[in-house]
C-alpha cells in the first residue's frame, strides 16, 4: 500500500509543480500590472492641460495668506490691512442667580436687533430665568447669535455674540416685547451694554480700498482668495503683504520627474520578471513572455519616435534622454529652464492634440 501511495503521489507531482508555476506567473503579472498602472497615472498628470496653466500665490509679509483658482492671472499685488472683520458682542446687566425667575413685565419675546437694521423676535416663557432665555435663543438656529451666561464675580449676565463677522451681522441691542409687539421694560432696565460692535475688514489692494464683512475675501484679485491673518493692527496703522501670482513650475517639474520615475520603475519590474542568469531555477517568471515583449516594444517606439506640429518633438529636447540600459534620465537644468520660460511648448508636447506620450 505504501508503494502504491508513493506511485500515485509521483503522478501528482508534475501537476502540483505546474500549479505552483502558474501561481508564480499570476503574481508576476500582478506586479507588472501595478507598475503599468503607476506609469499610466503619471502619464495622466502630464496629459492634463490644467497642469501647465496652474498658478501659485507667493506671499511676502504677515498680513494675508492667499490661494489661487484656475481663473487667476500672473501679477503682483500690494495688500495693506488696516482692520480685521470682527463679531459683535453684547452683555446684559447683572442678576443674582442664573436660574431665578425674572420679572419680564408681560414680555413674551426677546427682540434681537442687528447692525444692518434687521431684527428678530424669539419667544420666551413668562417668568423665564437667565438660563431659559439663553436656551430659547440657542434653540433658534436662525437667530444669528450665540447666547451664554457669564459670571462676573458679583452676579450673572446674559452674553450674546454674533455668529458671523461684519458690521451688518453685529448684534446691536436686545429688548423685550409683549404679545402685541410693543416694547416693555423687561428685567434689565436700560443697562444692556454693547461690549464690542462687529466690524468689517478694511484693506486695500494696490491702493484700491476694499471693505468686507469676512476675513476671507474672494474676488478682490481675480481667481485669488485672501485670508487675513490673525494679527493685531493698531488703529491708524496697517499690516502689509505682497502677493505674487506666478506659474507653479514646481508641480510641472514634479509631474515630469514622476513620469520618469514611473517609467524606470516599470523597466525594473520587467527586468526582474524576465531575468535569466543561466540557471532556470532563478529565471524570471515572465522570461520569454510575448505580452511583455510587446509592451517593451511599444514603449521603445513611443519614446524614441517624434511628434509633428509643435515646437518640441522629442523627449531629448526636454532634457529627458533614453540611456543605454533602457531607462530615462532627466537633465534638471534644461528641464527647469523649459518649465520656467516655455510652458506653452510643454503643454503642446504632453497635452496637445498630438500628445508625445500617452
Amino acid at each position: 500500500m505504501d508503494q502504491l501511495q508513493e506511485a500515485e503521489r509521483g503522478k501528482l507531482a508534475p501537476i502540483t509543480q505546474q500549479k505552483k508555476d502558474q501561481q508564480a506567473k499570476i503574481s508576476a503579472y500582478g506586479q507588472l500590472q501595478a507598475s503599468l498602472n503607476a506609469f499610466q497615472d503619471a502619464l495622466g498628470k502630464l496629459n492634463d492641460p490644467k497642469l501647465y496653466q496652474s498658478l501659485s500665490a507667493n506671499v511676502r509679509g504677515d498680513a494675508v495668506k492667499a490661494t489661487t483658482t484656475a481663473t487667476a492671472l500672473p501679477g503682483s499685488y500690494r495688500v495693506e490691512v488696516s482692520q480685521l472683520a470682527t463679531s459683535g458682542t453684547l452683555a446684559s446687566s447683572r442678576v443674582d442667580k442664573k436660574d431665578q425667575a425674572l420679572d419680564l413685565q408681560g414680555a413674551t419675546a426677546i427682540r434681537l436687533a442687528f447692525g444692518g437694521g434687521e431684527s428678530m423676535d424669539i419667544a420666551i416663557e413668562p417668568g423665564s430665568s437667565l438660563n431659559k432665555i439663553r436656551d430659547a435663543i440657542n434653540a433658534n438656529k436662525a437667530s444669528g447669535v450665540n447666547a451664554t451666561i457669564i459670571n462676573d464675580g458679583q452676579g450673572y449676565r446674559l452674553a450674546l455674540s454674533s455668529k458671523t463677522t461684519g458690521a451688518e451681522a453685529s448684534i446691536g441691542s436686545f429688548s423685550f416685547v409683549d404679545a402685541g409687539g410693543a416694547s416693555v421694560a423687561g428685567p434689565f432696565g436700560e443697562d444692556a451694554v454693547t461690549k464690542q460692535a462687529g466690524k468689517d475688514a478694511q484693506l486695500s489692494v494696490n491702493g484700491i480700498a476694499i471693505s468686507n464683512a469676512k476675513n476671507q475675501i474672494e474676488g478682490a484679485i481675480q481667481g485669488v482668495t485672501l485670508n487675513l491673518a490673525e494679527i493685531t493692527v493698531a488703529e491708524g496703522e496697517t499690516a502689509t503683504s505682497t502677493v505674487t501670482i506666478e506659474r507653479d513650475t514646481l508641480k510641472q517639474r514634479e509631474a515630469i520627474n514622476g513620469f520618469v520615475k514611473a517609467f524606470n520603475d516599470l523597466k525594473d519590474t520587467i527586468a526582474k520578471q524576465t531575468s535569466f542568469s543561466g540557471d532556470s531555477e532563478s529565471a524570471g517568471e515572465l522570461l520569454g513572455d510575448n505580452a511583455v515583449r510587446t509592451i517593451e516594444s511599444r514603449l521603445r517606439s513611443v519614446l524614441t519616435g517624434g511628434v509633428e506640429g509643435g515646437e518640441l518633438s522629442t523627449l531629448s529636447q526636454l532634457g529627458i534622454s533614453l540611456e543605454r540600459d533602457g531607462k530615462l534620465k532627466v537633465d534638471d537644468t534644461k528641464l527647469s529652464d523649459l518649465v520656467a520660460n516655455n510652458p506653452q511648448a510643454l503643454s503642446a508636447f504632453f497635452a496637445g492634440d498630438k500628445k508625445r506620450v500617452g
